[in-house]
């Protein structure tokens, strides 16, 4: 349960820092050989997934996550989340797999349209 904890700790400052466009934080929850997969992109490493973000956080003037609903998965590190992100004043629906290593860095972030 102490690893559970940890990284339920890391996984909501994760969503936290991306809220508040916190680029140097979240790169300190990131692995080096991060991947996220969503329905535009399929990037691998820390420099160009920070640069994905930092788009993403020009592109939006405001963005706030919400997490609506987690499971984790012992086996394997992981979340399934259902997120409510909203962009400026579009709201979308997510639901995010997010991996952690032995480190407890994020390793991989697949993120479903839904």
């Amino acid at each position: 349960m102490y690893l559970k904890k940890k990284l339920d700790n890391r996984l909501k400052k994760y969503f936290n820092y991306f809220s508040e466009k916190k680029i140097d934080k979240l790169e300190s929850l990131f692995s080096n050989d991060i991947q996220i997969i969503d329905w535009t992109a399929n990037i691998k490493k820390i420099s160009k997934v920070l640069d994905f973000n930092k788009k993403l956080f020009k592109k939006f003037k405001s963005i706030n996550v919400k997490l609506d609903e987690k499971f984790y998965n012992q086996r394997n590190k992981s979340f399934a989340c259902k997120l409510t992100i909203k962009l400026d004043n579009r709201s979308i629906n997510v639901v995010d797999l997010i991996y952690f290593n032995s480190k407890l860095q994020i390793k991989k972030i697949i993120a479903y349209l839904r």
